[in-house]
């Protein structure tokens, strides 16, 4: 007998039906464990779960059966079933329905047959829950009542099944945007990076071309010095004192440009002074175009040994010290003050302080959150902070954004230990 199942939406059965086939084992066991119960409680030799696909029918799960994939014909009648909820017939041999059936692909002699359908959650009819007997039998009202629980109960656990696998599927996904968020963070980092190169470039530039002025009026004065044979030792020694000084500025610039730039090593872990690097930082912004007006005002040590990665807390610095001359932006006698200081033997705090507009109070936990800004440009990212804080934390220190007592101004302290290395070591 052919069974022809929601014949009205075949095509969207076979799709849905086609998302039951990849169950896992222990899905089908789990099923088969109710198709033993309904053999056992309907009192018959034979059960499976019946999957009905387009011109196929594959028996799962099966009891004094094997797991076979069979013609839908050989099983079924030309009698539509589609809309039944329950098929009973207690000698198929007798039955004429099923005059042109063959059981023979069972290979069994078949003559009691009854099923429940197993009906998807979008009212698709994908199989049947089947039992068979060799004899002539009917099935009692609490036989056949239990006979449809179970077929529900089975629909219950493959509806399960299925979501579970497309949260698996889900997941999967969210796993594989995750590897490709984390790619573009790091490609947005660099690119960051570069961006603020460029921002930097012509402050640099004007910076190193002032010592050099210095220094090539220097020569020049000495050269004229030295036809008018005035190189008397102490004017001499004045003009080389002042060009070594020029030399400095410019090799602490270098030397800055070098740490924000560099990508090798930038987690390694070594000594260094501390204060040596908050000066240098801040020599990158006192002659820039953009902070020339800014009053810095440095409270350091003389000074303060850490051991630490000197590349990612020179650019933790950098990204809060352009936050804070953005904030300044416009105030009167703008002003940023940075305080390098021991807490104890063991921890460091540098504060860099601004007498700018200050952060909203609903926004301070949100200011080192990836891509939020409160400037108007466009050129800001909402990344400085954020870059910031990794930097940081990277040292297994943390960061802190206040806003002043006096309400001008926000205070952000970056606090990491003295030696990263005894913490790396103790977790």
């Amino acid at each position: 007998m052919k069974l022809v199942v929601d014949t009205k939406n075949e095509i969207d059965r076979i799709e849905e039906f086609e998302t039951y086939l990849s169950f896992k084992p222990d899905t089908i066991k789990k099923c088969g464990g109710m198709v033993q119960l309904a053999s056992d409680i309907c009192g018959t030799s034979m059960a499976a779960l019946a999957f009905v696909g387009k011109d196929k029918v594959k028996l799962e799960a099966t009891i004094g059966l094997q797991d076979v994939e069979i013609p839908r014909q050989a099983l079924f009648a030309e009698q539509e079933f589609s809309e039944s909820e329950y098929i009973e017939v207690e000698d198929v041999s007798t039955d004429s329905r099923f005059a042109n059936a063959s059981f023979l692909a069972l290979g069994r002699d078949i003559h009691f047959f009854a099923a429940v359908p197993l009906d998807s959650e979008d009212g698709h009819r994908i199989g049947f829950l089947c039992l068979w007997d060799d004899k002539p039998k009917k099935l009692s009202s609490k036989e056949k009542q239990g006979l449809m629980v179970l077929g529900e109960q089975v629909m219950a656990q493959l509806d399960l099944s299925r979501q579970l696998m497309k949260l698996s599927h889900y997941q999967e996904e969210i796993d594989q945007q995750e590897v490709t968020i984390s790619k573009l963070q790091k490609q947005l980092v660099r690119t960051l990076k570069f961006s603020s190169m460029g921002q930097m470039a012509g402050g640099i530039a004007h910076e190193i071309n002032n010592p050099l002025a210095i220094i090539k009026g220097l020569m020049f004065r000495l050269k004229m010095a030295a036809k008018k044979g005035r190189l008397e030792e102490g004017y001499v020694s004045d003009l080389a004192k002042h060009c070594e000084e020029g030399i400095d500025r410019i090799s602490n610039i270098i030397k800055s440009l070098v740490s924000y730039t560099h990508t090798g090593g930038a987690l390694a872990v070594k000594p260094f002074d501390m204060a040596e690097l908050v000066h240098n930082q801040l020599a990158i912004y006192k002659d820039k175009p953009k902070s020339r007006n800014i009053k810095f005002i440095e409270d350091l040590p003389e000074k303060l040994e850490v051991n630490a990665s000197k590349v990612q807390l020179g650019q933790a610095l950098i990204g809060i010290i352009d936050n804070a001359i953005d904030a300044v932006e416009g105030v009167d006698d703008p002003t940023i003050k940075v305080i390098l200081k021991s807490q104890d033997e063991e921890n460091v705090e540098v504060a860099i302080i601004d007498n700018g507009c200050g952060v909203l109070e609903e926004h301070l936990h949100k200011v080192t959150a990836p891509f939020f800004t409160t400037k108007e440009s466009a050129s800001a990212t909402g990344m400085g902070l954020t870059l910031a804080c990794s930097g940081v934390a990277g040292n297994k220190g943390g960061l802190f954004l206040t806003n002043n007592a006096d309400e001008k101004g926000v205070t952000v302290k970056l606090q990491f230990p003295a030696d990263v290395s005894k913490i790396e070591q103790a977790s």
